[in-house]
């Protein structure tokens, strides 16, 4: 009976839209839809038809005998007949009817191609809708599709293409979308958009959201109803995503490993409790300017999420409570960050270095947090003995002999990043210390803009069990000198592959001539801000280690006579070039480079005065692969 009433409702909207009186009466609502999609079957073979082509009552090839005689009228000669948009004068609710007909995933692509609203209907079309008698309509994998729609291309209408569009090619697997400031608000991406990626796009598994205030719960939402195989979400600067969508997305997505949300107010502690409750197999966290998240919402998912490995919290009003929690729950934990947690006091970061559960970190960084101190350092040492890496930065209340106990308890510690920290006694001490008593695995070293560091910390470096070095960072060490770096890389150059010297200003040639002589396995140099650098130290690099392929000169006193001879060198090898505020570097350098530097993926440029516009363009256009920055 209800069969019948649809049918008798579905021929009144259609006799009631356009048709004349009587012309359709006898036939049923499939019988109805037949006739429709001949007209649609001639979009199949690609062609973009005009609707005015489409209107005329040819197309649908109706049976004659139901056709009303039209009454003999007078046509003027001069007026031609213009056919009517018939199909369209037909309402949604009918068009999406005769979708449901057209199975075939390029067939209703080639639909959605004949405007704006038959698109936005058959991206809004569920799979589970369309009747096909034949076989099942399957999505594929999707793993290797990925689209990404920035700026002005972020829009509704793009986006619903892009959904529909890919079921043709076995579904989407990763989507990116970045909105931004110069993106008009009225054009944006908005829930109609993400509606679409919820129902055409079932196989999702990486979906990324920058910069877009028009998508709230409601758009967001969609993404938990539709995409069940989703893995990876980053939400970023989206205001209007709160707990309501997070609440939906872990209930719909089981199978989320990652998380990040950064800057979306919205969001709270109830959302993370979904997340802890629902997605058991999250393995990354990452939760910044979130300020409605507290230590309630951490805590259900440290403990909740048993394989959790990595997590990262910045700027949360999570108090001394949260951060024990993790501590005592973390026992996966392998990498953790904690960045400008203002809540937190120096009670809350003790009795944090002393949970029994962090056994298993591996890395962890601290930065701008008011409230370490240092006995968390003293405390961790001697329970998380397994750490290979420890950053702190922003850090002005630590003494160096808590540091120095930290590192002889973690005879693992294979890097150790201070930056802007303040130490009271010797820095050539606490370094040879550092190196000497337990720690002569370490690989990574970077003391970057800390008071109290003194000339002869590299002094110290030499033959302290240092020749393992890998990496050092002594960038904004105003004391370092030639006599100091010299003896150093002597004892200790050998195996290093990265050298950062910037803002080292009383460095000069001496020092590139030992770094030529003592480094050979050297990738990536650093000498932003030495001016005492001049060609001559710029001929001693050319000379030296053959592996450069990252060179930055920023603000050196280099001119052509010295950048000829080192891209003469070096050029097929370097990848990276920075000349920014070589002032003195003209046209000639570019020439040459142009010829030698087949394989340079980025230039920077900037305030090199010596140079023209001109050959600037001349050169981006020659050498296409390489960015130019100018």
């Amino acid at each position: 009976m209800s069969m019948e009433l649809e049918d008798v409702r579905f021929n009144h909207l259609f006799q009631k839209s356009f048709l004349h009186e009587n012309s359709y009466a006898f036939l049923s609502k499939e019988e109805l839809c037949s006739q429709l999609i001949r007209g649609l079957q001639s979009l199949q073979t690609g062609r973009r038809r005009k609707l005015s082509e489409i209107g005329n009552t040819e197309i649908y090839n109706a049976p004659k005998r139901f056709l009303p005689t039209p009454p003999p009228t007078a046509v003027p000669a001069a007026k031609k007949y213009q056919p009517k948009d018939l199909i369209n004068a037909l309402p949604e609710e009918l068009l999406v009817e005769v979708f449901r007909y057209v199975a075939a995933p390029a067939d209703r692509y080639a639909c959605a191609s004949v405007c704006t609203r038959w698109l936005m209907l058959q991206s809004h079309l569920h799979s589970s809708e369309i009747k096909d008698d034949e076989q099942e309509l399957s999505l594929g994998s999707g793993d290797e599709l990925k689209r990404i729609l920035e700026g002005k291309r972020a829009t509704d209408v793009r986006l619903a293409v892009v959904a529909l569009g890919t079921q043709s090619r076995g579904g989407l697997g990763k989507l990116i979308i970045k909105g931004g400031p110069r993106q008009k608000l009225s054009k944006a991406v908005s829930n109609v958009g993400m509606s679409s990626v919820g129902i055409c796009c079932g196989n999702l598994k990486v979906l990324s959201v920058w910069d877009c205030p028009n998508i709230d719960d409601v758009g967001f939402s969609w993404i938990g109803k539709g995409c069940p195989q989703l893995k990876v979400l980053n939400i970023m600067n989206c205001p209007g995503f709160g707990d309501a969508a997070l609440r939906a997305i872990a209930a719909g997505c089981p199978l989320l490993s990652s998380l990040t949300l950064d800057g979306c107010d919205k969001v709270g502690d109830e959302g993370l409790q979904a997340v802890g409750k629902r997605c058991s197999q999250l393995s990354c966290l990452s939760v910044s300017r979130c300020n409605k998240v507290g230590g309630v919402g951490v805590t259900a998912v440290v403990s909740s999420c048993k394989v959790l490995k990595a997590m990262k919290l910045e700027k949360l009003s999570i108090n001394d409570e949260g951060l024990v929690a993790v501590g005592e729950h973390g026992g996966s934990l392998q990498k953790l960050k904690l960045l400008q947690l203002e809540k937190i006091s120096s009670e809350g970061f003790f009795l944090f270095g002393k949970s029994s559960g962090m056994g298993q970190l591996k890395h962890l960084q601290i930065s701008a947090c008011p409230g370490l101190t240092d006995s968390l350092l003293d405390s961790v040492g001697k329970t998380s003995k397994e750490i290979k890496f420890l950053s702190l930065a922003n850090c002005t209340s630590l003494d160096e002999s808590k540091l120095l106990t930290f590192v002889k308890d973690c005879t693992f510690l294979e890097g150790l990043h201070l930056e802007k920290c303040a130490f009271t006694a010797s820095a050539a001490t606490m370094t040879t210390t550092l190196l000497s008593s337990g720690s002569r695995s370490l690989k990574v070293l970077g003391i970057v803009n800390c008071t109290g560091v003194g000339a002869g910390l590299l002094a110290s470096l030499s033959g302290s069990g240092s020749s393992c070095l890998l990496e050092l960072d002594v960038s904004g060490f105003t004391a370092l000198s030639d006599e100091s770096l010299v003896p150093f890389l002597l004892a200790s150059g050998s195996g290093l592959t990265s050298l950062n010297l910037s803002g080292c200003t009383r460095l000069t040639n001496r020092a590139l001539a030992a770094v030529a002589s003592f480094c050979p396995s050297l990738g990536l140099l650093t000498l932003d801000g030495c001016a005492s650098v001049t060609d001559q130290g710029i001929r001693y690099v050319a000379q030296g280690p053959q592996a450069v392929q990252e060179l930055s000169l920023a603000g050196c006193d280099v001119t052509d006579d010295g950048m000829v001879a080192l891209v003469l060198a070096k050029g097929s090898s370097l990848k990276t070039l920075s000349l920014a505020g070589c002032g003195r570097v003209t046209d000639r350098s570019l020439l040459v480079m142009k010829t030698a530097c087949n394989a340079l993926e980025a230039l920077n440029v900037k305030d090199c005065k010596g140079l023209s516009r001109a050959k600037l363009e001349w050169f981006e256009a020659g050498l296409w692969r390489c960015q130019l920055c100018y």
